[in-house]
């Protein structure tokens, strides 16, 4: 398995809230695209980040 690949996969695993999207991603893509994951990753972290801050 590749490792940018593999990266995906520990990063959902370790960041659960993150699951939908990649099988998201997925579904959508046909395969895992790491760079093109990270728009709705960085998207999802800066609303969580937005809401611990209030």
């Amino acid at each position: 398995m590749r490792d940018d690949i593999r990266f995906l996969e520990e990063l959902v695993a370790t960041v659960p809230e993150f699951a939908e999207l990649y099988e998201i991603h997925v579904e959508n893509n046909g395969e895992p695209l790491p760079h093109v994951f990270f728009g709705p990753v960085v998207a999802a972290a800066f609303r969580r980040a937005g809401q611990g801050a209030r």
